[in-house]
């Protein structure tokens, strides 16, 4: 839709098992469109988007209300679920709450790497989320000239602008 911004462009390559094993017995084969077999990347490239249309779609982990910009996404599915995701953001004129017991934020600018990773863990899933090369100034002039940030199982470790060692 227009409110969404410019035109963008997805692509992907997904593979998917002709056999699933153990079904033998019931005809072994998927079918084309099962997407719970695929397991491939995708690529999203979105020069102008409003990104507060984009959250009607997309379940974040924070409250985003207003936000524009440019956005290029790398996503990482596995047997049809998404393991992984990178997205390049720079955006101006963003309002941010990143907990319900927390202040919105008024960003002026932003600019960085968001990167999302889900890794099994004794039978669960353990999410890693991290910002990368993360630089903003807030619209009061308060700026973050550039840091990292991971958050992993609620503990937080915060970089003073150089790579951390557990960020590789």
């Amino acid at each position: 839709p227009a409110s969404w911004g410019e035109r963008f462009s997805i692509e992907g390559s997904f593979t998917q098992p002709r056999l699933v094993p153990g079904t033998l017995g019931t005809g072994g084969f998927t079918a084309a469109g099962d997407w719970s077999t695929w397991s491939g990347a995708a690529t999203t490239n979105w020069p102008r988007i409003d990104v507060a249309q984009l959250r009607q779609y997309v379940n974040l982990p924070f409250e985003v209300t207003s936000g524009r910009g440019s956005l290029k996404t790398w996503l990482e599915v596995v047997q049809g679920s998404l393991v992984g995701a990178k997205a390049d953001v720079s955006l101006s004129d963003v309002d941010v709450r990143l907990a319900q017991d927390l202040a919105p934020l008024d960003i002026q600018s932003l600019q960085g790497r968001l990167v999302a990773k889900r890794t099994p863990a004794g039978g669960e899933s353990d999410t890693t989320l991290a910002f990368e090369g993360l630089t903003f100034t807030t619209k009061d002039g308060q700026s973050w000239p550039r840091g990292d940030v991971r958050v992993l199982g609620g503990a937080e470790q915060v970089c003073d602008g150089t790579r951390h060692p557990d960020m590789a």
